[in-house]
């Protein structure tokens, strides 16, 4: 059965839309306000499973050099919206997590990429199969 026994409420703020490094640097930082979530990535790594643009700009945050990531954020950090900055130490734990591209995505991705290389086949399949034409376009949704 699944417990919520280890879930950590971190606070409601305001959604921003997630644009760039420095929009990702300040909701990790956010997120990194729960203590036990600290404390786990000061023993261990953590992975932070993501498709492409979710995954492009946290690599940046992680593989930024520390002076780098503290400009950032004291340019970024709006005390209305996020509360108290956290310390610069709370960046050290970033260094722990591993972004990665997730199984789910490395299976739709590759879908899509045999369905696009090898149209012709698909279409005559999918012709004799439906009866139909296949789309030029199909989404991505629609090739699973």
């Amino acid at each position: 059965m699944r417990t919520m026994e280890h879930t950590c409420l971190i606070g409601f703020m305001k959604l921003q839309p997630l644009k760039s490094a420095a929009d990702f640097l300040v909701a990790m930082i956010t997120a990194l306000a729960c203590d036990p979530l600290r404390a786990y990535l000061s023993e261990s790594c953590m992975p932070f499973p993501a498709d492409w643009p979710a995954q492009f700009y946290p690599r940046q945050v992680i593989y930024a050099p520390m002076a780098d990531m503290v400009t950032v954020l004291d340019q970024h950090w709006d005390p209305a919206l996020h509360g108290q900055r956290p310390a610069d130490t709370h960046l050290v734990y970033l260094r722990n997590l591993l972004p990665m591209l997730g199984p789910l995505h490395i299976s739709l991705n590759t879908q899509e990429q045999l369905i696009k290389q090898y149209r012709p086949i698909f279409k005559r399949l999918y012709q004799r199969a439906t009866g139909k034409i296949l789309p030029q376009k199909p989404r991505a949704w629609r090739i699973t």
